[in-house]
């Protein structure tokens, strides 16, 4: 039986029924202060540094090959998206420590501007993008194994 792999969060709504998180409108730079709460709260400053968790799909088993392109994955987004002070790939979830880079100009001038930003802001990679970069790219790259 082949089982996919999908590096998200499992969550209960209301009612107790299980769901998978889905990536929503945050996968934007930010700019200043924002502050969500799901079962946690999160909590991004531009330009803070982080301490990440997250886990595998039912806690699911990472292989050593697994773990190796889930660190590969870290290391190719490191010096573009954030700055990657240490990683740690344990059997069914992951701890990183990391601080988000300014989005390029060239990338800030391709979203559109509101009303209350100018193109004067300093950006920021948001969490979100973050996660999502690097859960994308090694699943992606975990459904050729």
């Amino acid at each position: 039986m082949h089982r996919r792999l999908c590096l998200c969060v499992k969550m209960k709504n209301k009612r107790g029924n299980n769901y998978f998180m889905e990536p929503k409108d945050r996968l934007n730079p930010v700019f200043d202060f924002q502050a969500s709460k799901r079962i946690l709260p999160h909590f991004e400053l531009p330009g803070s540094i982080y301490f990440i968790t997250f886990s595998t799909v039912e806690r699911f088993t990472l292989s050593d090959s697994a773990k190796d392109i889930v660190l590969s994955s870290f290391r190719f987004h490191n010096g573009k998206k954030y700055v990657l002070y240490v990683c740690v790939i344990m059997n069914d979830h992951v701890h990183c420590i990391l601080q988000p880079m300014q989005v390029s100009k060239k990338v800030q001038a391709r979203r559109p501007v509101q009303l209350n930003q100018t193109l004067q802001t300093v950006w920021y990679y948001s969490l979100a993008q973050i996660a999502h970069s690097v859960k994308s790219y090694s699943a992606n790259r975990l459904q050729r194994l």
